[in-house]
């Protein structure tokens, strides 16, 4: 999880070849055969080439990102080849009306294919975001 926040992050400075490739780099963290489902944006792909579009969509409309992950639970299967793990996820951004913070619940289905672990399924829980009060130190779900 965590190269997966450290390549959706996106700094001012940064070129749309380095976003491309960050694009890239995020779709090859999923598993040959997948899906994701993110209502909120109303976007739904079994499609790496779709993945990527929807990746750079998003990106070219904000100067700045930071994803941070945070309340994790992690089950494994005892097979060991996959595993489901809950989060929440928020995304900062600049994004023009929709500025600040989004906070998004998240289940991401990991299968491990050739020792390696990957997304075999994305789903955003919640078409809206969590209510996150950033004028206090930590964050203050409101379900």
């Amino acid at each position: 999880m965590a190269k997966l926040q450290k390549l959706a992050a996106k700094s001012p400075v940064e070129t749309q070849f380095q976003g491309a490739g960050k694009a890239k780099k995020i779709a090859d963290l999923f598993a040959s055969n997948f899906e994701l489902r993110a209502e909120s944006e109303n976007f739904a792909t079994s499609s790496r080439q779709d993945l990527i579009r929807g990746i750079l969509s998003y990106r070219a409309r904000t100067a700045t990102l930071t994803v941070a992950v945070g309340r994790e639970d992690l089950f494994v299967d005892p097979s060991g080849r996959s595993a489901t793990h809950y989060a929440y996820v928020e995304f900062i951004n600049d994004l023009g009306d929709l500025a600040g913070a989004e906070l998004y619940p998240v289940r991401i289905e990991w299968v491990k294919e050739d020792s390696a672990w990957l997304i075999a399924k994305l789903e955003v829980l919640r078409e809206e975001p969590v209510a996150v009060d950033l004028s206090v130190d930590r964050l203050i779900l409101r379900l």
